[in-house]
């Protein structure tokens, strides 16, 4: 009787283990592998009133951060004078985690790096970006980080 519902159960208990491998995407599988150590720069830093969205300011700073095996972050933010907000450079010392395709920060500078998620996306083998859009005190940030692994 026991060995009767082992049976008809193991089916299921395949299908599953076996959903649940296959779902997995590939850019969550290689990053366990290698993970998104490395240094990232910004291509895109676009800043936007979230009230007023045609005021704009494309290109309207700078980010440089290196994410380290240990989990440790370096690097440096400059964001120029926008939407009544003064200018801003900022240490990027901290840490990192990543959970599944985010990567999230954890600094003492009070800047939006800190609580925006930022997604990674797999562009080949050798290029891999970090994307973040959100809004903080009034601006929307729209910031695009590449990475090249050669």
């Amino acid at each position: 009787m026991m060995r009767a519902r082992l049976t008809k159960l193991l089916p299921m208990v395949l299908f599953v283990a076996l959903t649940v491998a296959c779902g997995e995407s590939d850019i969550t599988s290689s990053l366990k592998l290698k993970g998104p150590v490395g240094t990232y720069s910004s291509i895109i830093l676009y800043s936007t009133s979230a009230a007023d969205p045609s005021i704009k300011q494309p290109n309207s700073g700078a980010l440089t951060i290196t994410l380290a095996a240990d989990g440790t972050t370096t690097g440096h933010l400059h964001l120029d004078t926008f939407n009544g907000n003064p200018a801003v450079d900022a240490d990027m010392a901290g840490t990192w985690v990543q959970t599944g395709n985010t990567v999230t920060f954890n600094q003492s500078a009070d800047t939006f790096v800190r609580s925006m998620p930022f997604t990674i996306e797999k562009i080949n083998d050798h290029v891999w970006f970090l994307t973040g859009d959100d809004v903080f005190a009034g601006t929307r940030f729209n910031v695009k980080l590449a990475q090249s692994t050669e």
